[in-house]
């Protein structure tokens, strides 16, 4: 009877230390982003508790720790806003004329790499094998319709788009 009991409670140490050092070494918390089609999918994003920074046309992310490259001729002209989960590209000029309901190019987030990417207009910028860093871009285009300037300055902001995905580099 004491060698079961024993048994018992071994097992069910075992089985508990397994599940902290899971919950312990999940070091990257994986996000989905919304789709504009469906405002009821599920988004996880975490604070902004790391300085995330742009120096010298180089965005670095302290939090999953990639980076990306603003080319020189666009750099004044792009605006990286958002958290350390899900980063927004912004028309600088339209961002600042009408604010964050305007101007969006695109954004970054993190989803789980054992799943297939739901998403319609996206690049792939990398994985790790536990998530994948997807570029998402915007359905239609994110400016007033009768602001000729607006829509000269995001058509160019947006044909640098691909060139910045290209940039991207995990650690």
């Amino acid at each position: 009877m004491a060698k079961r009991l024993i048994t018992i409670i071994s097992a069910a140490l075992l089985a508990l230390t397994i599940l902290v050092g899971c919950s312990c070494n999940s070091s990257k918390s994986i996000v989905n982003t919304p789709s504009e089609t469906d405002a009821n999918e599920p988004t996880k994003a975490l604070a902004n508790i790391y300085n995330n920074s742009m120096i010298d046309g180089v965005y670095k992310n302290e939090n999953y720790g990639y980076q990306l490259t603003i080319p020189a001729e666009i750099e004044d002209s792009i605006e990286i806003r958002g958290n350390d989960s899900i980063v927004y590209i912004y028309d600088k000029y339209i961002y600042e004329k009408y604010g964050d309901q305007q101007g969006l190019l695109a954004n970054i987030f993190i989803d789980n790499a054992q799943q297939e990417i739901p998403y319609k207009r996206y690049k792939l910028l990398g994985t790790d094998g536990i998530a994948n860093y997807i570029l998402k871009f915007t359905e239609d285009p994110q400016y007033p319709e009768d602001d000729e300037k607006a829509k000269e300055s995001y058509d160019n902001c947006m044909s640098y788009i691909d060139k910045i995905a290209d940039s991207f580099k995990l650690p």
